[in-house]
């Protein structure tokens, strides 16, 4: 058969299932919340975060469209590509200099330490906004 690889995406957008974290590609280590991980070179950090079953929300597929998957980069933000125009206007000109990143749009090129936001469940996140909504009518 020839054509595309399994699995096809027509946007061209990497799934989960192409992470291969044992190929033999360049590698590069990475820390995330004080892990230290191996990872092919030139992957997106979305795609790392899910294949290591760590928690970080997406709503778009890695589409930069949710902006639900903020990380922030402690170390190493300097040496990777620039926040695309998408990724700027959705995190503003505060967030990038605290080193908030989209972890969708993050292509890992080089060393950098991450921290991952704390992860917040469905019923938390309503149990939060019930009680915001309950104080703001007092």
């Amino acid at each position: 058969m020839g054509g595309y690889p399994t699995p096809f995406c027509p946007r061209g957008i990497l799934s989960i299932q192409q992470v291969d974290m044992t190929n033999t590609k360049p590698r590069v280590t990475i820390e995330i919340d004080n892990q230290k991980i191996e990872c092919p070179a030139e992957s997106m950090l979305l795609n790392v975060i899910i294949k290591l079953n760590l928690k970080v929300e997406t709503a778009c597929g890695g589409n930069g469209i949710c902006q639900l998957c903020r990380v922030t980069i402690t170390e190493g933000g300097e040496n990777l590509a620039p926040p695309s125009l998408k990724e700027a206007r959705a995190l503003g000109n505060i967030l990038l200099d605290k080193g908030v990143r989209l972890s969708c749009q993050v292509r890992i090129t080089h060393p950098i330490k991450i921290t991952l936001p704390k992860y917040e469940s469905p019923e938390e996140r309503r149990r939060r906004k019930e009680k915001a909504r309950a104080r703001t009518k007092k």
